[in-house]
């Protein structure tokens, strides 16, 4: 038991380089691990509020009987996509493999350690989705006296199950990708459309309650039988089905345990595995390559980076996803004779046209490359020090890939929402220039924070680009800058917005000539 705290207490110290930090400055330590709880109780508060609205929704409607089915696989969901990105580099692919492989304790324990913070993130998540939505089911409808109980059990266990599918499917993809050049390139974009989907089912569901009307009952019925856990929790917990229950937990602890001990087994050699096979470069199609300029060189580099690392292509590019869809949904819904606009009542759309740029400023403003572009380069980053070319190209090549990317995003759909919505002239400029200066923004901000506060000692890519101060940092400046745009378009209107964008593109240039100016990477 020892040995498994001793490296649970490893993995916590790692994160956000909490260890580093409180051995180089522990006041300040503690006053970044302040802010981080705020966002996470701010993003966790929010949360919550949202899946109690969905669960109100569904009552009105008369659907309180699938809030149960609902939240599991919800949790199923999420759980799948979550450990399915986070998988490679946690489970499989370990960069300190052989410092792990060398210490006195058992392979059970190592995978025991790899596990339960997956674990723990889920079922987090899981009683943060399901839990006020059973507050609220219980306090319009009765419940077995069971109900408490079992809800309880069920929320604990319910990612077990979707996080031996992930961690199968990961397995399977890791084995792949060690062969095949592009594997992991596919397999980030199915996680990164299966992510969107989820995030636009969830708006869907509690849009509206015309919206799940829409649904009705018949889909959530089918819901079940696409994922019949989720039926056999709603008759344990609505009808206090002893045999549901039962089952539900006998499933999901059996393959539990049958989880761990194939792990177990296969721990070591999948890994050795992996670091002994590499996907066969094309000696013809590099002798044949046309030479580069430097800066091209690194821009592609910094391609090859993202497509080769799943957890960061799916982290940087959440966002530029959310807001390509959304326009494109705006523009194939205006397509078939369905405007977005009739589904606002008229004396709100001129407020909904105004506040209209902010949400995709949002979206494109929390997310970018260069949050984790320079810690990537991880214990090979004296290659980038030492490399003949000034600092304006080095970071120029940072920042300028994610804007090849963040800027057509922002063009495109910007332009699909000023089509589908009808904007006139000038609030399609509005929109134009809030969405680039929130792009803008975010990846000067993001390169700024990296380059001042590199975690080069990372031994998976999971840390710096989910747990790196930088991207956190990031996250709560989209955010402040978002909220900032609502203020400012609420007191002065159309002004306003254009004020609070050329704010952003002018903060945006003082970061980058601040970057170069005061590059600290070392």
């Amino acid at each position: 038991m020892r040995p498994l705290t001793l490296l649970l207490k490893v993995q916590f110290l790692g994160l956000f380089g909490i260890n580093k930090r409180l051995h180089e400055d522990g006041r300040k330590t503690k006053q970044v691990l302040g802010i981080i709880c705020l966002i996470a109780a701010f993003i966790g508060a929010a949360v919550i509020a949202y899946m109690a609205c969905v669960a109100q929704s569904m009552l009105s409607l008369g659907l309180g009987a699938y809030i149960p089915a609902l939240g599991v696989t919800l949790i199923a969901m999420a759980t799948i996509i979550s450990t399915f990105a986070k998988a490679s580099g946690t489970l499989f692919s370990l960069k300190d493999y052989d410092l792990v492989m060398s210490l006195p304790v058992p392979v059970s324990t190592v995978v025991l350690s790899r596990l339960i913070p997956l674990y723990g993130l889920s079922m987090l998540f899981g009683i943060m989705a399901m839990a006020p939505m059973m507050v609220v089911y219980s306090l319009a409808l009765p419940l077995p006296a069971p109900a408490i109980p079992f809800t309880a059990i069920i929320m604990l266990l319910a990612p077990i199950v979707p996080m031996a599918v992930a961690i199968l499917l990961a397995a399977l993809i890791a084995m792949i990708s060690a062969r095949f050049r592009h594997a992991n390139l596919l397999m980030s974009c199915l996680a990164l459309v299966a992510l969107v989907g989820l995030v636009a089912v969830s708006v869907a569901f509690s849009s509206s309650p015309e919206g799940l009307d829409g649904i009705g009952a018949q889909a959530f019925s089918s819901l079940e039988d696409i994922y019949p856990l989720g039926a056999w929790a709603a008759n344990a917990i609505v009808a206090g089905n002893l045999a549901a229950f039962l089952g539900f937990v006998g499933l999901s602890v059996g393959i539990g345990f049958i989880v761990v001990v194939t792990l177990t087994k296969l721990f070591a050699s999948v890994n050795q595995r992996l670091m002994s096979s590499s996907p066969r470069a094309s000696a013809a199609k590099a002798a044949v390559q046309k030479p580069r300029t430097p800066f091209r060189a690194l821009l592609a580099k910094e391609g090859r980076l993202l497509t080769a690392t799943p957890i960061y292509f799916l982290n940087a590019c959440m966002g530029f996803a959310l807001a390509l869809v959304a326009g494109i949904a705006a523009a194939t819904f205006a397509a078939t004779g369905t405007p977005p606009m009739d589904a606002i009542p008229e004396e709100l759309r001129p407020l909904i046209m105004l506040f209209l740029p902010w949400p995709f400023a949002f979206m494109l403003s929390i997310a970018s490359t260069t949050t984790a572009s320079v810690s990537l380069e991880g214990k090979a980053h004296w290659l980038m020090l030492t490399a003949p070319v000034p600092d304006q190209v080095l970071l120029g090549s940072k920042l300028a890939f994610d804007l090849m990317i963040a800027i057509p995003i922002a063009l495109v759909s910007s332009t699909l929402v000023a089509v589908a919505f009808s904007l006139d002239a000038l609030s399609a400029g509005a929109f134009v220039l809030c969405t680039t200066s929130a792009a803008l923004l975010s990846a000067t901000m993001g390169l700024a924070l990296d380059m001042r506060h590199p975690s080069f000692d990372w031994t998976s890519p999971y840390e710096p680009v989910k747990r790196g101060i930088p991207v956190m940092v990031t996250v709560l400046g989209g955010t402040v800058f978002t909220i900032l745009g609502f203020v400012g378009t609420a007191l002065f209107g159309q002004v306003g917005t254009f004020a609070i964008a050329v704010v952003g593109i002018v903060v945006s240039g003082m970061l980058w000539k601040q970057t170069v100016k005061t590059n600290a990477i070392g």
